[in-house]
């Protein structure tokens, strides 16, 4: 019954080609934002290392 449901569904998505489209865009607007968060969290990573670095070596350099 499970396969069966599954298999109409696939197969009414593909003859609904906007319906398709849309999923297929919005697969892509999700990939884009979980780059942007993986982008950001490097981002802020950076910034804590640079960060303690420079409190490390600050009472070095006065």
């Amino acid at each position: 019954m499970l396969y069966f449901l599954w298999e109409n569904w696939i197969y009414s998505v593909f003859q609904n080609r906007p319906m398709w489209e849309l999923l297929r865009k919005f697969n892509e607007i999700e990939l884009l934002e979980s780059l942007q968060i993986a982008k950001y969290d490097l981002i802020c990573g950076n910034y804590n290392i640079l960060l303690k670095i420079s409190k490390e070596l600050s009472p070095k350099i006065f």
